[in-house]
């Protein structure tokens, strides 16, 4: 739990270090803060990592004088993720990437404020739903439409005839339905993210005044669990066998005869299950392996920058964990929605890293 030291009633101040320690933050962000993102119990984690990431970089282009520090610490967040998270997908490379070229060219052009935040957060956000549709078309292909939209349509046809026609596509009615709670959770996170200066600011006032000094505190609580990447991929194959499975037997049935049935149904069970062997076990893995190389070769670039969130990058992680026992443990914060402990605990996590004295609280934390 956070604990005081000190009774001064005066707001410290925010480190001159502040883009380096907002690029540590980032950092521990995108190498593996999904167990207290999961604790949260929220739906679209994803949505809220990225949103995460597009806080953060509003953030660094708020403190720093050149928006090419953005540039920078997305370097710098690259070789960590690649040096901490080395079996990182290679989609996880292309959204940090996007995040932060989007970042330097829209904060190139304004500061950060509502009409530019918002823009950025939700192209951003759309980037990521795009992906993730984008694999669904490499991995499953026509098949995937012509079943969803021949099961929608028997739905229609026996529940609903008097809401939609023949042509209706229950497709492109979920493709518009995703896309369009990534945009809309865009604009929120956007929104945030324009007044997250203001907000940090006052909670930076708020520990000081009730706490003094923050520090970690050793007897911090148990950390939330954490989700193993091995569990959570053989989960994802699974979720992709079944569906494999599903519609190979559509096709299966929905064919003319006997034989084509079963010939159909094999053969695009085959033809799937052979592209997500061959995306997960070569093509993926070779494309992140040879960006990682990349990458690793340009650590000279921002070595010095490196080396110092790397050293951050785990007390960073201790901090955030011991701030969400502390949300957890606090009678009025158990009580919010769980989007708005989420941004309250995001708020202060922010908050502490750019005031706290890592070096007490290394100190405070060690055995």
């Amino acid at each position: 739990m956070l604990s005081s030291t000190t009774t001064n009633q005066t707001t410290p101040e925010i480190s001159p270090e502040a883009v380096l320690r907002l690029t540590a933050l980032w950092a521990v962000v995108e190498s593996g803060l999904g167990g207290v993102l999961h604790a949260f119990k929220l739906p679209l984690t994803g949505l809220m990592v990225g949103g995460m990431a597009v806080v953060l970089i509003t953030l660094i282009a708020h403190f720093a004088k050149d928006p090419r520090a953005i540039l920078r610490a997305t370097l710098t967040v690259l070789i960590v993720k690649a040096l901490v998270s080395p079996h990182s997908p290679i989609g996880a490379y292309v959204a940090v990437s996007f995040q932060g070229l989007m970042g330097f060219a829209i904060y190139s052009l304004s500061r950060p404020g509502y009409l530019s935040s918002i823009p950025f957060a939700v192209t951003a956000m759309l980037e990521s739903a795009l992906q993730k549709l984008l694999m669904l078309v490499l991995f499953f292909g026509q098949p995937l439409v012509e079943a969803v939209d021949g099961w929608g349509a028997w739905v229609v046809q026996r529940y609903f005839t008097n809401w939609a026609d023949a042509s209706w596509s229950l497709t492109w009615t979920l493709v518009a339905l995703y896309v369009g709670v990534y945009a809309l959770g865009g604009m929120f996170i956007g929104w945030f993210a324009a007044g997250a200066p203001a907000a940090i600011e006052s909670a930076r006032r708020d520990f000081a005044h009730a706490q003094g000094s923050p520090q970690l505190d050793s007897a911090g609580g148990a950390s939330p669990p954490i989700q193993s990447r091995r569990g959570r991929k053989s989960r994802r194959l699974a979720v992709l066998v079944a569906i494999s499975l599903a519609l190979g037997l559509s096709v299966y049935f929905s064919a003319q005869d006997d034989d084509s049935r079963l010939i159909s149904a094999s053969l695009y069970m085959v033809r799937t299950l052979s592209i997500v062997a061959l995306w997960y076990v070569v093509v993926a893995p070779w494309l992140a392996q040879m960006f990682r190389g990349w990458l690793l070769a340009r650590r000279g670039r921002v070595s010095d920058q490196l080396d110092a969130v790397l050293a951050l990058v785990p007390r960073i992680r201790s901090l955030a964990k011991t701030e969400y026992n502390r949300l957890r443990a606090s009678a009025s914060d158990s009580e919010l929605p769980r989007w708005r402990r989420a941004t309250r605990w995001l708020t202060s996590v922010i908050a502490l890293s750019l005031t706290m004295d890592y070096g007490e609280a290394a100190h405070s934390t060690s055995p």
